[in-house]
């Protein structure tokens, strides 16, 4: 990633679902030798794919580390698992791209979309992928990787446009992805506006597991000090009163949620004003009225 903030959203995120398939999936290299003639077969067209899948796999963590870095315990195997998460680089190109962007491994996916160039004068070899990129932040199963897609259309005229009718479509239901769909780091009132909207919409969903959801991503984005401030919900006057009537009506976990979301934002008012010197008067200040 190139921003340093984006690089630690993505980080974060990015543990829990790469960490269960690393172990079982990569656990075929235990050597150096055998990471050497994995990679060996990166060369080969028949076997490329197949080495990719399990260098992939037993990089884990280490694909995604950009200004941070990760350790475990084994310091000699965590050498090991960046020696093939510096392959896969050196390796990423539109058409190994392309093959990830299809395979049914989410990991492998994930890799694919994530090694599509952004770079600012370096996307013309990359808009052939624009097709998949746009079926994929529709109708992936993942949540991250149609997120991600999304990111990467951000970077191609063809896929802003996507993006811009994608807007006003209802079938995303997930917090995270709506939110990279809407602009919401680009963090233009307007643009927080719409995702406030649609976040208040989803709270008062019939299904209460959609509720849930949102509470418990809202809840994340306002407490969590490792969430960059681009990500981070703010104490919107439409959203402090949804969550007020959520305490008041919810379930008891809704209950329970919406209230450590209130006193978040209120705590996060109250810092506000103090850094600014200013009288703490967002709604925030007043959730318990």
């Amino acid at each position: 990633m190139n921003n340093r903030l984006t690089t630690l959203l993505l980080f974060v995120l990015t543990l829990a679902n790469i960490a269960a398939g690393e172990e079982a999936a990569g656990a075929a290299i235990t050597t150096e030798v055998e990471l050497a003639q994995t990679i060996a077969r990166l060369d080969n067209p028949k076997t490329s794919s197949e080495a990719r899948r399990s260098l992939i796999k037993f990089s884990g963590h280490f694909l995604y580390e950009g200004s941070m870095m990760y350790v475990t315990e084994n310091r000699s195997m965590d050498t090991l698992r960046r020696t093939a998460a510096r392959a896969l680089d050196a390796c990423r190109n539109t058409e190994a791209v392309r093959q990830a962007l299809d395979d049914a491994d989410r990991d492998v996916r994930f890799w694919g979309v994530t090694g599509v160039e952004t770079t600012y004068g370096r996307t013309t070899p990359w808009e052939s992928l624009v097709p998949r990129l746009t079926k994929m932040a529709v109708e992936d199963p993942d949540d991250m990787i149609r997120a991600e897609a999304i990111r990467r259309l951000r970077s191609f005229e063809t896929g802003r446009r996507f993006l811009l009718a994608l807007q006003d479509s209802t079938k995303e239901a997930s917090p995270y992805v709506l939110q990279m769909l809407l602009d919401f780091d680009s963090q233009r009132p307007e643009e927080r506006a719409k995702y406030y909207t649609r976040a208040i919409e989803f709270l008062s969903h019939k299904d209460d597991t959609v509720r849930l959801q949102w509470l418990a991503y809202i809840h994340g984005n306002t407490w969590n000090p490792s969430t960059a401030y681009m990500w981070r919900i703010e104490a919107n006057p439409g959203l402090i009163n949804k969550l007020k009537q959520i305490r008041e009506t919810g379930s008891i976990r809704e209950k329970d949620i919406a209230g450590k979301v209130l006193e978040c934002l209120l705590k996060a008012s109250k810092e506000t004003a103090h850094s600014t010197n200013e009288p703490d008067s967002s709604p925030a200040a007043v959730s318990k009225q």
